[in-house]
C-alpha cells in the first residue's frame, strides 16, 4: 500500500502534504479511540478541528490567522445569531480580535476570537461523522453567513468532514 501511495503523490511538495493529512487523520483516530470509555464522545472532534487548524497555520502565510471562534458583522441585523466556529481564517495583520475566550484545545489557534466579518477570509465547519443530519445543521450554519458575505471580504465557506 505504502509503495502505491508514494507513486500517486510522487511530485514535489505532494507526498509530503499526504504525511501531513495521515498525521492529522491520525490524530483523529488517537483522541477516537481515547474516548471510547466516555459518555459523551466528543474529545475526538475537538482532536480533528485543533489538528486542521494547527495544520493551516503551517501552512498559510503569516499574514492569516487561524482561530475558532465568532464572526461579527458590522451592523447586526435584528436576528442575527452568534454561532460558534470550528475554523475561521482572518485577515491577522490588520484585524481586530473584538474578544477571545478559553483556550479549551491549549493551543494558541484554539482560542475562541470575535473577528469582525470584513477580516475573515475563509470559515469552515468540521464533522467527526458526516451524517445528513450533522451536514444540513453545518450547511445551515454557515448559510447564516450569507448575509455578512455580501457586505465583506468572505470567499470561501465549507464543511470539512
Amino acid at each position: 500500500m505504502q509503495e502505491l501511495d508514494d507513486q500517486r503523490y510522487g511530485l514535489f511538495g505532494w507526498r509530503e502534504f499526504h504525511n501531513t493529512r495521515r498525521a492529522i487523520l491520525a490524530e483523529f483516530e488517537r483522541a477516537k479511540g481515547y474516548n471510547q470509555s466516555r459518555p459523551v464522545r466528543t474529545e475526538h472532534g475537538v482532536a480533528g478541528e485543533a489538528a486542521l487548524r494547527q495544520w493551516l497555520s503551517g501552512f498559510l502565510p503569516e499574514k492569516f490567522g487561524v482561530t475558532s471562534g465568532y464572526i461579527i458583522p458590522d451592523v447586526i441585523a435584528g436576528d442575527y445569531k452568534l454561532y460558534h466556529f470550528d475554523i475561521v481564517v482572518y485577515d491577522k495583520l490588520n484585524s481586530p480580535v473584538l474578544w477571545t475566550d478559553g483556550d479549551f484545545d491549549r493551543s494558541e489557534q484554539g482560542k475562541k476570537r470575535a473577528i469582525p466579518a470584513k477580516h475573515v477570509y475563509a470559515v469552515f465547519e468540521s464533522k467527526a461523522s458526516l451524517t445528513s443530519q450533522s451536514a444540513q445543521a453545518a450547511i445551515g450554519k454557515l448559510a447564516e453567513l450569507n448575509s455578512l458575505r455580501a457586505k465583506s471580504e468572505i470567499t470561501s465557506l465549507g464543511v470539512a468532514a
